[in-house]
């Protein structure tokens, strides 16, 4: 398969509901692929959603090929529980489309609906990164050609330091189990600068290992 075109359009909103009078400093699990190692506070409720949009063009056994990937309303809820605990819940509406040789196939539906709660295990102090530990559930809900087939369990790490009062680094490793046959390995890391007090950059290395598969590395940058 050689790759001829990949564009990816990311535009997230935030929001945070808070159960106190101070407001801490809003840190999102979105834009990046890299989940953040920092839990919200408790007793607050952060609604984070977006619209993602992807089109991959590529020649595949003298094949024409062409998937397009539109999703709308991509939220995910965080509520605080406890101190360094919180629940989550999400899901998403996707529209794709694919093409070969002029033959168009559209499938569209909610899908990505995943429970599941992070727990933070160190924070940042000196040399000691913010670390957290995801546990999540993929769950069987929505358009049965996008949705898994049965509960997809998935753990991962989620690290984060500071390089200097400008810089952030920032890395999650872990794995997902699909349809109970075939399991992936998921790793990302990302440098976060900061431009103003409300303006930061980041840029962007994520990949994909599945047992019955090559690894898959992509890079993406973007402005928060």
């Amino acid at each position: 398969m050689n790759p001829t075109i990949l564009i990816c359009l990311l535009l997230f909103l935030c929001t945070q509901i808070f159960g106190q009078t101070t407001s801490p400093p809003l840190v999102t699990d979105r834009p990046d692929q890299t989940e953040s190692s920092c839990t919200v506070p408790k007793n607050s409720l952060q609604i984070e959603t977006g619209i993602v949009f992807e089109k991959d063009s590529y020649t595949f056994q003298s094949n024409e090929h062409e998937l397009q990937l539109l999703q709308i309303a991509t939220t995910l809820f965080r509520y605080g529980l406890l101190n360094n605990l919180e629940l989550r819940f999400g899901g998403e509406y996707d529209s794709e489309k694919f093409k070969m040789n002029g033959t168009e196939i559209t499938t569209s539906g909610m899908t990505g609906v995943s429970a599941g709660a992070k727990v933070q295990i160190l924070h940042r102090k000196n040399a000691c990164p913010d670390a957290s530990i995801i546990f999540s559930f993929d769950l069987p809900v929505g358009n049965e050609n996008l949705r898994p087939n049965k509960v997809e369990p998935s753990v991962l790490f989620a690290g984060a330091h500071s390089v200097s009062e400008m810089l952030d680094w920032s890395y999650n490793l872990g794995v997902i189990w699909i349809d109970g046959k075939h399991s992936q390995l998921i790793c990302s890391t990302a440098l976060g600068i900061g431009v103003a007090d409300n303006i930061g950059t980041f840029i962007e290395i994520y990949g994909f290992k599945t047992s019955d598969h090559d690894a898959l590395f992509l890079c993406d940058a973007g402005v928060t």
